[in-house]
């Protein structure tokens, strides 16, 4: 356990600066630029939280990496500079700890995430910084690496490390959050770790069933809920209290890394240091990676595939209406000879046909065959390919063959998406 959680029970973090300085000032170029243009506005931000009973702020630096961020490196750098400098003058008569703060680097084909958050961490390592936040992570590219270039150059540095994961346990690039945690929690060079955005507190409380807070440091920043979009701007309902509330549980449970994301104002983290006052650390339940539910293998295809057996599939266009009776024969036949399953496409050439998923749900249930509907991106958006994936699962559908899909006849290119 690194020492600033062996004096601090608890470490309260601020809110989210970004989305409270666009409430205040507006939005029109990003907030980090007002570390240079507009530093008394910066430093009364960071107060506000502070006064508002946070022990650790973050700078504002969030989106300071080359991918984001339309300027020089010696600008980014200045505006490294100064936003590390602001924080820290403000939060020393408070004794606060000051992190800086890295959102996520993009790897490229020439400039790899670790050389990116590199150039970043130096100018901080110049500044005197020695506590470390990379939040807002869809993956950990580079993260390990710079954890362990940090503890070379600064042996007593606190490195905490947060990741952006929706409802469901994955990242937007489709990264499983036990992956991330398994790696984080034997990486000795990461203090703590845990998530922050995407997810209101509720959800977020969910979340906690993949880590084990009794071996660990966890972190925990939820968004102060789910935005409303109006006339093209980005607005948070003020649910303060149920936000305190929810963030209570998630104490009770062992975290000991709290604070918030977008839309968590100054009143966000008072509520939540009035409710922590009192309060006190109860047990974690089973982590999910032991839940028999979520991990039994119930799936004979793949297991044939493991055992390297050969595997025969024949593949089924579906009826283009509604008369079914032949495709099913059809199919009760090739069981019969003993085919390990039917591959149903998707609407093929762009064609509306039985839907395969359906379809496969049919043959499932009246037949008892294996089935491997198609499922093409062409059609869906992620919303309803999720909620496709769990219906199959709840049909006992484990296999499906993504496709791109016939592009889109270009006659119909106007009406059909």
């Amino acid at each position: 356990m690194h020492p600033l959680f062996m004096k601090q029970k608890r470490l309260l973090f601020d809110g989210a600066f970004g989305t409270y300085y666009a409430s205040l000032y507006g939005n029109e170029e990003p907030c980090e630029m007002a570390n240079v243009k507009a530093p008394t506005r910066v430093a009364a931000i960071h107060e506000e939280y502070l006064k508002a009973g946070a022990n650790a702020i973050k700078t504002n630096t969030f989106a300071m990496n080359e991918a984001v961020l339309d300027c020089s490196k010696a600008k980014r750098e200045e505006l490294l500079r100064q936003g590390y400098r602001i924080a820290k003058r403000v939060a020393t008569p408070y004794q606060a700890s000051v992190f800086a703060d890295i959102g996520p680097c993009v790897e490229t084909r020439t400039r790899s995430a670790f050389t990116q958050y590199k150039e970043l961490v130096d100018v901080f390592l110049e500044e005197g910084a020695d506590c470390f936040l990379f939040e807002t992570l869809p993956n950990d590219h580079g993260i390990h690496e710079i954890a362990a270039y940090l503890k070379e150059r600064c042996p007593h540095v606190c490195v905490l490390v947060s990741f952006a994961v929706t409802a469901d346990g994955y990242t937007q690039q489709g990264v499983p959050l036990t992956k991330l945690v398994k790696a984080a929690h034997e990486d000795e060079n990461i203090h703590g770790f845990g998530l922050n955005c995407i997810c209101g507190p509720m959800h977020m409380r969910r979340l906690l069933k993949y880590f084990d807070t009794k071996k660990d440091t966890i972190l925990i920043m939820p968004n102060a809920g789910y935005p409303t979009i109006l006339a093209n701007h980005t607005y948070f309902r003020d649910n303060s209290s149920y936000y305190a509330q929810e963030m209570e549980k998630i104490s009770s449970m062992g975290v000991r890394i709290l604070g918030g994301c977008c839309g968590s104002k100054p009143s966000y983290i008072q509520k939540i240091k009035e409710r922590l006052q009192e309060e006190a650390v109860l047990s974690l339940p089973t982590p999910a990676a032991n839940d028999p539910v979520l991990y039994k293998d119930c799936n004979p295809l793949r297991k044939k595939l493991q055992r390297k057996e050969k595997v025969i599939c024949v593949e089924f266009d579906p009826p283009m209406d509604c008369r079914i009776e032949r495709f099913m024969n059809d199919a009760e036949y090739l069981k019969e000879q003993g085919i390990d399953a039917i591959t149903i496409a998707d609407c093929p050439i762009a064609r509306a046909r039985v839907d395969s998923s359906l379809l496969a749900c049919k043959l499932h249930r009246e037949l008892g065959i294996d089935v491997i509907p198609h499922m093409t991106c062409r059609d869906r958006n992620i919303n309803a390919t999720k909620a496709l994936l769990f219906g199959l699962n709840i049909e006992d559908i484990y296999n499906v063959l993504v496709v791109t899909g016939d592009p889109i006849p270009a006659a119909d290119r106007q009406e059909v998406s």
